[in-house]
């Protein structure tokens, strides 16, 4: 069963977006954390949701982060999805649903990457995306990231406008946030995945991840043989 996207919610300021997702989608949360104070950029997720994977970085005395990748089943009846932090400078969601993923793995693989920056200089617009490896046939690649702008843009250069051939953009309902996506045929690494950033990005951080798709179920009818002896 191809793996096929369907929608997501984002939010800046604060993690805490309604979700409208079927019960049976395959969701993935990506949150970003911004703080000031050494070890305050753990975060605590809506029940049901499991980590996948987490990255922090420390740019300055003032600047500080943690990058969360989440998943989960939908169940059909989230709504709001609070995720929360100690005195968060800044927080960050972006949710996406997916059909056709084999959710009792959902990611298969998945790596990061990304500049931390120091919240006020802009960092090189030449950046990429980490190459993951998946581990199954027709896997979905999906790359996802979070920008930090000096100017307060609408976040256009979290993905480049023209993307590499075979990805589908999509800007999240918020701003700084972004994801491309496409199906890999083949088990195997992506290879790094350049981008170009807006000259005025201070941060940036993303995840490369891979969906494990659900196989498609083939039945084979039985055959059956009336093994009864009839006598004349």
């Amino acid at each position: 069963m191809a793996i096929a996207y369907k929608a997501n919610w984002a939010t800046i300021g604060t993690a805490n977006p309604t979700l409208t997702a079927a019960s049976g989608d395959f969701l993935i949360a990506s949150i970003v954390n911004l703080v000031a104070v050494a070890g305050n950029d753990a975060i605590t997720p809506p029940s049901g949701w499991t980590v996948v994977a987490s990255r922090t970085w420390t740019a300055s005395a003032a600047y500080k982060g943690r990058h969360t990748i989440y998943q989960k089943t939908a169940t059909g009846s989230e709504g709001s999805q609070t995720w929360s932090g100690v005195s968060p400078l800044l927080m960050n969601a972006m949710v996406s649903s997916w059909t056709g993923v084999d959710t009792a793995t959902g990611v298969e693989a998945n790596a990061n990457t990304g500049v931390p920056g120091d919240g006020v200089t802009p960092i090189a617009t030449s950046q990429t995306f980490a190459s993951v490896t998946s581990l199954t046939a027709n896997a979905m690649i999906v790359a996802v990231a979070y920008a930090a702008e000096s100017g307060g843009s609408s976040g256009g250069g979290v993905w480049p406008s023209t993307g590499p051939s075979g990805y589908t953009q999509v800007i999240g309902s918020a701003p700084y946030v972004a994801l491309g996506y496409k199906v890999q045929a083949a088990a195997g690494a992506t290879g790094s995945l350049a981008v170009t950033l807006d000259s005025d990005v201070v941060a940036w951080t993303a995840w490369t991840l891979a969906l494990k798709e659900l196989a498609t179920q083939t039945l084979t009818p039985s055959l059956l043989t009336n093994t009864n002896t009839f006598y004349g």
